[in-house]
Order: structure tokens, then sequence, then C-alpha cells
């Protein structure tokens, strides 16, 4: 860091070397940065001369993407390193007073600090130590603000403002206060600040107030972010240091340690500040439509607006003052200790300088050194030489004397590596007056305290020691004893003993402090407190996590982007290929349990993809869920996919449109009766449509074979009798393929509807769509209801159903020799293929489940809040929140389910041995369909077995180790 921020001084030799530093710096960024265009221009090139139609695709799904991402602010954090690091400062810090981790209760051990545990961390707003009898903590960061917010020009010296949060408020600059006021119904990620009028006219500007008057509503932080921001200290943003070249080199690497924080004011709603006017509206647009990427190319330009804009990038506190001491200055405490450990090899003291200054200019204070040489050379010795020092306007208070040597302080100058003393002592006059002063104790690491052996053996051979380089991260074993041996020593060299024996004393400097900033009652914490005593975390039966960076990007990995590339409709068959042959799903499932192992429980904060969510792994809560009537079905990606060829169906609605169309599916369908109405017209259907799939003798069968077969059958239940359009279901399979890139066939779209709605005005008897048009007759469906929109979706999902559930069903069996006689013997055992008959086969129909159970066809569950509750009346959910349920990793928890995890079971489950599975989702959002697609199954499949037994070809299923995937589009049967 010390290399980036440069050096002073003036002489030539210096002049040259910063030159050169920064050339240095300008050129590996600029390299980088053109390296990463020509490759960017390469791979353009390249696409276009391979085919312009692959060019266009790319860059049209380039432009799409820096779109949708483009709104995504949350980006801008969660690639950075700012929360790993953040997290690492938790668990070493914060973990230490975590009583969970350090004495865990039980027979458990106690929690090693790389793993992250419950209770490390605490909302900043409920971090009260003070009450606790610990310390009033402020917590010191830089504003980064390189810009003038008139002009946009960069400002050349001073280039960031001091922020300091503590428990009552939030300081930001010279002038401008903020009070926490008590939470009261803000989401869980807001809170809100009360700013202090800085003049008489309430117009006038403040950066934390709004112009309407109201508070502004800020982004919420954990006390372990905060100390991350506050000790950001390599990032694109540097305060006064910042530069262009640095910030683009910085960036390119991303080596980003800062945060983009959330002030909850827009630009120009500040008081005294006026919306930009249409001109500059129209220069901003691109920037409002990319937003992301025009705030990350403004922190790699190391071009920061401040304050001037909603968020502000904040950095480490040492970027404008690195002492830690102007917040205690502005406070005017009685009594200040600073412990000076920055890299200062050459002992001249560039932040003790930074700070007098701004001390003088922002509040009249002067620091005053006491030189006691020429006291002790005239025989005063103690305390009494530094009373010389200080007369004739103070002398040093009695109760200062009471507890630190005088004799382990000398004069500013003195202090060097190998000097006699460790500390000096200094007062502060305010404005001239110096009846009140502030005592600021100066300890500076040196060589002076009496070390043990090890410890000099250390310095002799690194001379750098104890300043050395901050870019070293990474102690030994003997690097970190040694300073912390140092400090020791140097603690014991300036404090007297009594200070062990009475730590009151402390505490009583501090209440006696007079804050600048105003304050009032403090609320009632909400939370546990971090303090001298140990972090007790809050009882409850169920803990929320929040996932790391590290851990959020995996999901991305392990779970949202195979999800997508599988398809978000129907199953992408080279996608299906490629991950059941790589054993994807596997991966997945270690993923999900080392996140259960190593977080403690089953509930985690993360984002899928790009909004906040609640990831479920434990049956309870998956049943509070859909079981609640505050939620609804909300598979966004599904839901943007199945819009492009079935946009009215019910899978997609919601609000008033899914409680209308609910009702016509539930009726249309017989949701409520395990046979439908017309169960003798679709068993005929699929017994003669099954008869015609094996001829009599060995063949083999594939999946073109069972498509086809779904739909056939499919066309029949819902169109009726005979009716087999080939036409419509080739227009259907086109479709689906365009939805699952999130296109729609703009050709088939009102082809395959408008065939629809000929079958709708004149339906066959005794099928869905001749049920369907009498509900519209009827008024029972009204315009609302879309009921073409519903057939159309019907016919999807039946045929995808059939095809794909019954190919699965009988690898399976095929695959289990003893299981396939148990399922012929029992279709023998019902004689004639009636509607009953096939109803009554209750181990077919575990077969069926099971197979579901093992392949969910629907793994996640997605839920989205329609209003705030409390689920299981202990996890607060927000209003808009989405809760996604990992079915898949459920029905295969070996926690859940045991030894049969992996395992097809269907004899296991008809002995009820099994929990709730939700392959069909379940409650009051459960697949409307459910017991008609279950009898149309069980038909099809008894139909085939009774026909013929089946040996399978391939692909090979593991019956100790059911694959997480299996490529149907590839299964050879040979039916017999």
């Amino acid at each position: 860091m010390a290399w980036l921020k440069g050096t002073s001084g003036s002489s030539a030799a210096v002049q040259t070397y910063e030159w050169a530093r920064k050339a240095i710096v300008a050129g590996i960024a600029f390299l980088f940065a053109a390296i990463l265009l020509f490759l960017v221009d390469a791979l353009a090139h390249h696409a276009f001369r391979v085919s312009p139609l692959l060019g266009a695709w790319t860059a049209g799904s380039a432009f799409v993407g820096s779109l949708i991402v483009g709104r995504w602010l949350g980006f801008l954090n969660l690639s950075s390193l700012q929360q790993a690091y953040g997290q690492k400062l938790v668990r070493t810090f914060l973990g230490a007073s975590n009583d969970a981790r350090v004495h865990p209760g039980g027979p458990d051990d106690s929690i090693a600090v790389e793993i992250p545990s419950a209770g490390d961390d605490v909302f900043f707003d409920e971090y009260w130590p003070e009450r606790n009898g610990g310390p009033l903590h402020l917590i010191n960061t830089t504003v980064n603000d390189t810009v003038a917010s008139d002009s946009g020009r960069q400002l050349r010296d001073d280039k960031g403002l001091p922020m300091c949060v503590g428990p009552k408020g939030v300081s930001v600059g010279r002038r401008y206060h903020a009070l926490w006021r008590p939470r009261s119904g803000e989401r869980a990620d807001r809170t809100l600040l009360h700013p202090l009028a800085v003049a008489p006219d309430p117009n006038a500007f403040h950066l934390l107030a709004r112009s309407d008057g109201n508070d502004p509503s800020v982004e919420r932080l954990r006390l372990g972010q905060w100390m991350g921001i506050s000790g950001a200290a390599v990032s694109t943003g540097t305060g006064r240091f910042t530069s262009i070249p640095q910030a683009l080199l910085l960036g390119l690497l991303n080596i980003r340690l800062g945060y983009w924080w959330d002030s909850g004011i827009n630009a120009g709603r500040r008081p005294s500040r006026y919306p930009p006017n249409l001109w500059r509206r129209l220069k901003s647009a691109p920037g409002w439509f990319f937003r992301m990427q025009a705030t990350l190319l403004n922190e790699w330009r190391g071009y920061f607006p401040g304050p001037a804009e909603r968020l502000w990038y904040l950095t480490d506190g040492g970027h404008f003052d690195n002492t830690g001491l102007y917040e205690l200055v502005r406070r005017r405490l009685p009594f200040v200790i600073s412990v000076d450990g920055g890299e200062d090899q050459r002992y001249e003291l560039d932040d003790l300088a930074v700070l007098t200054r701004q001390a003088r200019l922002d509040f009249g204070a002067e620091i005053e050194w006491l030189d006691p040489t020429g006291p002790r050379s005239a025989g005063f010795g103690d305390w009494a030489a530094f009373d010389q020092a200080a007369a004739p306007f103070a002398t040093v208070p009695p109760w200062i004397g009471s507890f630190v040597n005088p004799n382990a302080l000398g004069t500013l100058t003195e202090l060097r590596r190998d000097s006699l003393f460790c500390g000096a002592l200094a007062r502060v006059v305010y404005d001239g007056d110096s009846s009140r002063p502030t005592w600021l104790l100066l300890l500076k690491a040196n060589l002076a305290p009496p070390l043990p052996i090890d410890v000099r053996n250390y310095a002799a051979h690194h001379p750098a020691f104890p300043n050395e380089p901050t870019a070293d991260q990474f102690f030994k074993n003997d690097q970190w004893e040694s300073y912390r041996a140092l400090g020791q020593c140097a603690g014991l060299m300036v404090f007297r003993e009594r200070l062990a024996r009475r730590p009151a004393a402390i505490g009583g400097f501090a209440r006696a402090a007079t804050p600048s900033v105003p304050t009032t009652p403090a609320p009632s914490p909400t939370g546990p407190l971090l303090g001298p005593t140990p972090f007790v975390p809050a009882t409850g039966a169920v803990a929320v996590r929040s996932l790391t960076v590290r851990d959020t990007l995996r999901v991305q990995w392990f779970v949202t982007i195979p999800s997508f590339l599988l398809g978000a409709v129907a199953a992408r068959r080279w996608s299906l290929w490629l991950f059941s042959r790589l054993g994807a799903g596997r991966p997945t499932m270690r993923f999900l349990s080392e996140l259960r192992e190593r977080y403690g429980g089953e509930h985690f904060l993360t984002w899928f993809p790009v909004r906040k969510t609640l990831l479920v792994l434990a049956r309870e809560t998956m049943e509070a869920v859909l079981t609640s009537e505050t939620n609804a079905a909300d598979p966004v990606l599904k839901k943007r996919a199945v819009s492009r060829f079935a946009p009215e169906s019910l899978v997609i609605s919601s609000g008033g449109l899914w409680r209308d169309r609910r009702p016509f599916n539930e009726g249309a369908l017989d949701f409520d009766s395990r046979l439908h109405r017309h169960h003798d017209a679709f068993t005929k259907i699929v017994l003669e449509e099954t008869a015609g799939l094996a001829k009599p003798g060995a063949r083999e069968l594939g999946w073109s074979d069972f498509q086809t077969l779904g739909e056939r059958i499919s066309q029949q239940v819902i169109l009726g009798e005979g009716e087999v359009k080939p036409v419509m279901g080739e227009q259907l399979t086109s479709l689906v393929a365009c939805s699952n890139l999130l296109f729609r066939d703009t050709v088939n779209y009102p082809a395959f509807h408008g065939d629809i709605e000929d079958h709708l005005a004149r339906p066959a008897p005794r099928c869905l769509a001749a049920d369907s048009a009498e509900a519209l007759k009827s008024g029972s469906a009204t315009e609302a209801t879309r009921v073409w929109g519903q057939v159309a979706f019907w016919l999807f999902v039946l045929r995808d159903a059939l095809g794909l559930h019954v190919t699965r069903t009988l690898a399976l069996i095929a695959a289990h020799p003893e299981v396939q006689q148990q399922a012929r013997d029992e279709v023998a055992n019902a004689g004639k293929l009636t509607a009953d008959a096939i109803d009554s086969l209750r181990f077919l129909e575990a077969c069926v489940h099971e197979q579901l159970r093992l392949w969910a066809p629907v793994p996640l569950l997605l839920r989205r809040a329609t209003k705030p509750f409390a689920l299981r009346e202990e996890i607060p959910i927000e209003a808009e929140q989405q809760i996604l349920m990992h079915a898949g990793f459920y029905h295969r928890d070996l926690r859940v389910f045991g030894e049969f995890a992996d395992r097809f079971a269907p004899a296991r489950l008809l002995q009820r041995a099994f929990p709730p599975t939700y392959f069909f989702s379940a409650h009051r959002q459960s697949c409307v369909g459910r017991p008609l697609v279950t009898f149309l199954l069980k038909a099809t499949l008894a139909s085939l077995l009774a026909r013929h037994a089946f040996d399978l070809l391939g692909p090979d299923i593991d019956s100790d180790s059911i694959p997480y995937l299996y490529d149907h589009f590839s299964v050879k049967l040979k039916a017999r």
C-alpha cells in the first residue's frame, strides 16, 4: 500500500522516484486494458467471420445480457473482495467474543476460525457494547470524492471526506451529522437516518438530508461489513492517493476492497440541489440503462462523484486520516491514547502531520507536543518534567499520572527505531482556549521496550521491523508472535500495573466525553451486544445464515447456471447429454451438503440469480412455505420462457388472474378426484396407442418412440379421440425450443393458437377441450380466464410428462428385475385394464412416484412473498422477497431418506416409510394436473408391462446409487 501511495518529499531523488513509480503503474494498467480490448475485438471479428448470424447473435446476446445485468447494482459489491475480507475480520475478531463458537453447549467441539458461525456478526444498529461496560465504538471510513459535483472535473488535493459511524449516528465531513432512527417496519436491509440541521435555514444543503424533509432510508450494514470497509486499504479509490492509472490497474486485477454504499438519496434530491436539466438527463441516459457497468467503469477510472450521487464509494478511513484521531479531536475528549502502527520506517510521522493540519483547519485545534528534555536536564524527574514543559498554561492531570509511566515518554523527535522512549505526550488546545485541553498520549512502535530474546533476534534479522510493509498480509508464526510480544511489552512499559486492576478508570474518561453531535436517548437494543462479555446469539430454533461472497458465487455456479443450461421449460438435449456424463448433479448435492455442515443450518440468505433470496433446505420450512397463503409461485426464468408460447397459462399467473384461472383448471382436470370424469375414454385412448408401440417380437424403443406416444395420447385426451395433429406437434416443438432461449416463434405462435381456438369452437366429445368450451358457454370461465392459453399449456405439459416420465420410469423398472417382476405381477392380477383396475395399481404408482423423487421434474421451487410475514413464526420475510426451496436436494438427502436416498425403492414408499415429497409441489399451489397425469402415466406403463418385459440397453443405471441426472434422450429399451 505504501508503494501505491508514493513517497513524500521535494528532493530531486524523491521526485524522480515518484515519476518512475507513476509511469510503471500507468504502463502496466494501460497495457492490461489494451490486451483486454484486443481480445474482445478479436473474438467479435472471429464470430462474424464464422457466420454473420453467429456474430449478430453473440452481439445481441451480449447487449441483452448487459442490459439485464445493468440494473443489478449488487454485482458491484459481490464481485469485489470486500465481503471476503470482511468475513475474515469477523471470524478473526468478532468470533473470539462469540461464546457459542468458543464454548459450544453439549458435546460439540469449538468451531474453527476458518468456518463461519452463527452469532459472529450483528447489525450495526443492534450493537451497543458501551451499555455492557465496553467501549464506545466509532468506525472511520472515507467517502471517495474525486470530482467536483457541479463541473465533473477531477480534484487535485483532498479526494475524500471522512465518514464516521457510531452507535448514535453518522458524521460526514466537518459539519454533516445524522442520528439513527429506531427501526419500525423498514426492510431488513434498510434503516433510517435523521439529519441534524447545519443552519437555521431548513433548506440549507445537507449531505444526509432529503429535499422533501423525509428521513432518508440508507443501506443497513452489519458490524463486520463496516469493519471490512474501514480496513479497505487497497482499492481503486484511496482518497487523496487516488490516481487514474492506479484505479485502472487495481480494477482490472479486481483488487477492490471498497464498498458501494446506498445513501438512499438520489442525485438532485438533497436540499438546495435541483434535478438535472433535460440535456444532462439525455447525456446520462446510457448510464441509467447500464448503471452497474457505468458505475464500475467510473471506479476503474478513479471517477468518484462522492455525495453528489446516491451511491458512495467507501474505503479505509486511513485514506483521509490514518491515525483515527480526527473524530476524537472533533469530540474534544479529555484524554486520548493513540497507537501509531503505520508503516513508517524512517519515523517521519506523515500520518500525524496530516492529522495536525486537518485538526487546525477543521476544528481550530492546535496539537502541542511536550518536550521534557530541558526540565529533565535541570533535575526535574517523573511528571514534574512534563509539568514544567506544559507551564504556564496547564499541568498534566493527576489521574493521567496515576496509571501512565512518565519515564517511558520522550519528545516527538526522539521516537526512532532504537529510541529509549516509545511514546510522547501532547496537549490539544481548541480555539486558543488552554483551560480545557485534550491530552494525547502517542505510542509509536519501536524497540524501546525491554524485549525477550526471540523478539530481539527477529528484529536483528528483519531491519524493517516493526514497520514492515502492509502488503505482507500472511504473517508467519515468528512474525506474528514478535509483533504481539512487542505490543505487550510496550503496554507494560507505558502503563502502570494499577490499570489492570482498575479498568473502570478508562470507562470514566469515555463517560466524561462531550460529543459534538447532539444525542438522543438510545433505543433498547434489539439484538445481542458485542463487548467485553461473550457474544450470546439470539435464541430460536431456526437460524438464517448469510452466505459469503464466495459461497454466493458458488450458488450461481452449482444451482443457477445448471438450471438455465438444462432448460427453463424443457430439457436441452446437448446440455443433459454433457451434464449427465460429467455427473454434474452430484457436485451440486455435495455443495449444498457442505453449506449445511459448514454454516450449521438449513436456511441461507443469498442471491438467486440477481435478487436476495432465502434458500431453504429444511423440510419443515418447505412445508410452512407451501401451506402459507402469503406467497405465490414465482419461477422468474420459467415464467418468462413459458410466456413465449403460453402467456396466459395458470403456471405464470398471479394475483386475481391466478384466483380466476385456478378454479377453472381444477374443474377441467378434476383435481379433487383420483379418476377424471372421462376416465373410460382416456383409458381407451391409452390402450389403443400403446398397443401399436411395441409390435410382437423383440425390438428396441427409444426416446422418439415415447415422445411420439406422449404426443398422440395428450392430443387425444385434450382435443378428442382420434384428434391427432402432427402439425400442431411440430408447431409446439418449435415454440418450446425458442422459449428455452427466451424467444417467441412468431411464425408458429399464431398458427398454433389459431388451431386451439378452432377446436374450442367445434370440440369433439369427452375431452378436455369439450369441457373447456362448455365452461365458456356456461359462464364459469370468463374472458379473463383465457381458456385457449390454458389449453396451450396442457398440450405442452401433458406431452412432456407422458414422454419423459414413461421413459424414465420404464428405464428404472428395467434396471431392477425384481421391481419389474412385482409390477408385472400386479398388472396381471388386476385383470382387464379398466380405469378402476388401473387406479388400484398402488405398486406401479409407487414406481412412478419414486422416479419423480429421484429425478424431480421441478427441482427448484421458487416462491415470492406477497406481503411481509414470519415464516415458522421465526424467520422475517419481506414483501416481494424470494424463497427458494431445493426439492431436488431434499429428495436425495441422506438425513431424510437414509440409505434409500439414492436408491429406487417403490416397496419402501408403498409402506409409507418415506416423509412427504414435493415433486408435484404441494398444498394450495400443487400441480393442478396431478391426478390426471398420475392416472395416464399408470395406464400407459400398465399397458406396456402387460404386454412386454423390458431390458435396459443404455444408459446404464447403478441400482445402488441412482445418478442425479439421467439422459432420457439416449435411452434404449428392448421389449420382449
